[in-house]
């Protein structure tokens, strides 16, 4: 696994067209996990991972991922869905799913705060960030174990 840190998202990704560009094993990359926005949910707690439309085999390891205290949900990813957004290149995954790289983006509808100055670590939802992020662990071990068969 390569965690990567990718910057410069808001100007076109260029940290993961950066980071891309120069990886010198690309082909050996079987799927990109894109965290953006897990650390805030005003209302329901609610985890979107999107991409299962376009790669629908990812969908059974994620399946055994959810959680108890907050809703892991899929979507977000069907351009034909008029009832939700498309996030299938709103974020640094894009750069990846360009290259036929599958990806999981995990992240929740925009919110009060977002692209404010009120953006803070004090307005994160700590309790729903924790939960987000066990999920999102369970779900690479579950991704990982499927990739490996």
């Amino acid at each position: 696994m390569v965690f990567a840190a990718l910057d410069a998202k808001e100007i076109g990704s260029l940290g993961a067209e950066y980071f891309l560009k120069n990886y010198t094993n690309k082909e050996s990359i079987s799927l990109n996990i894109n965290l953006d926005m897990i650390a805030h949910s005003d209302y329901d707690p609610e985890l979107f991972a999107c991409g299962l439309f376009l790669y629908p085999d990812l969908r059974d390891p994620l399946e055994d991922s959810k959680s108890e205290k907050i809703q892991l949900l899929f979507g977000h990813d069907d351009p034909d869905n008029k009832e939700q957004s498309d996030w299938t290149f709103s974020s640094d995954h894009k750069v990846f799913h360009r290259e036929k790289i599958p990806f999981i983006y995990y992240g929740v509808p925009d919110h009060k705060d977002y692209h404010r100055s009120t953006d803070t670590y004090a307005t994160i939802n700590t309790e729903f960030y924790i939960e987000a992020v066990k999920t999102i662990i369970r779900s690479i071990e579950n991704l990982d174990e499927y990739l490996s068969e």
